[in-house]
């Protein structure tokens, strides 16, 4: 039968509609459907500083709930090995980013942030800043592919106004119009540091994107921080214009 489970495979059709008892009783005590969660045995190891499912066969479904748990609960503890958090694409909806972003308020080790992919709104983008406000630690947060609008954007440049830490933000590829990078624009007049946005995908003017990167351009540039920053080139992928 086409409907044979694997361990099935060469038995015939009566004996492959009743497991044996080995079967049965590895599956009544969940030994199979806990390494078939975790793709591995036992729990995954407490040492790993980056937790990056987006591209993983095994971050589907109930893994992928597991995985979002266990780094927030890390973040929670303010685990001191845990530096660098990877969620991307795990579709996480606002009412789970505020548990993220309320654990992130008082941990004072994560300095890199990648939320990509995870259809964040504008009620989301509060909860961001509300930790931008808040976290004195976070160095990096990319939101690429989000559904971040100008006022998502707002409530993020209001809230970088008190904010001396934050060195890259990215914001590539969402829904940000000119109201949010003229916020951005006066956001970095006002701030005056070396932080740097990037805004390139986004239904925004060249007037104002060129706004933005002569802003970001006008303080110090940081160093690399993913191997894909040029410093021959601006925030959002255009030459630098010269003076004269």
């Amino acid at each position: 039968s086409p409907n044979r489970h694997r361990w099935d495979k060469g038995r015939s059709p009566r004996a492959a509609r009743v497991p044996s008892r080995v079967e049965s009783k590895r599956w009544k005590k969940g030994g199979w459907k806990k390494n078939l969660r975790l793709g591995r045995r036992g729990r995954p190891p407490e040492s790993i500083k980056a937790i990056d499912c987006s591209s993983s066969p095994m971050a589907k479904g109930y893994g992928q709930k597991r995985y979002l748990r266990t780094v927030i609960g890390r973040i929670e503890r303010d685990d001191p090995e845990l530096k660098n958090v990877v969620l991307n694409g795990f579709n996480i909806v606002d009412a789970k980013l505020a548990t993220l972003t309320m654990a992130l308020v008082n941990n004072t080790h994560v300095e890199r942030l990648h939320l990509d992919g995870n259809q964040i709104s504008d009620e989301g983008a509060r909860l961001i800043a509300y930790v931008l406000h808040q976290n004195s630690t976070l160095a990096y947060l990319s939101l690429n592919d989000n559904g971040i609008t100008s006022a998502g954007v707002e409530t993020l440049a209001a809230a970088l106004y008190q904010n001396a830490t934050l060195f890259e933000l990215r914001l590539s590829n969402n829904r940000v119009g000119n109201r949010g990078g003229k916020s951005l624009s006066r956001m970095l007049r006002a701030h005056n540091s070396s932080l740097a946005v990037h805004l390139g995908g986004n239904p925004m003017s060249p007037k104002v994107m060129n706004r933005v990167d002569a802003r970001c351009l006008s303080g110090p540039i940081p160093a690399k921080a993913d191997g894909d920053h040029d410093l021959r080139y601006s925030r959002n992928g255009s030459p630098p214009r010269t003076a004269g």
